[in-house]
């Protein structure tokens, strides 16, 4: 009886599962070609940004002398801090 009841709640969880899963890939949405390469141009339009937004601030900090006296991680650091701020003007 007990064994019985178990195999029943062990299979009812896995259909539930399984409706679950068939539910939310109904819900879920699929790109089509054209929001895909639109979305693969506008992400590579936003890295180009960030790299020049990057290559400003490095380029802006080497001309800080306390800088030369900075580790690498510091370094990293205020270029990262610089950007986020010009960012977030």
């Amino acid at each position: 009886m007990v064994n019985t009841v178990l195999i029943a709640v062990v299979i009812l969880a896995i259909v539930a599962v399984v409706l679950a899963i068939k539910k939310q890939a109904r819900v879920t949405r699929s790109l089509s070609a054209e929001e895909q390469s639109q979305n693969t141009r506008v992400f590579e339009e936003s890295s180009k940004r960030m790299e020049l937004t990057v290559a400003e601030a490095l380029a802006e900090k080497a001309r800080d002398p306390r800088l030369a006296t900075m580790t690498q991680e510091d370094l990293a650091y205020e270029v990262l801090k610089s950007a986020l701020i010009r960012k977030f003007r």
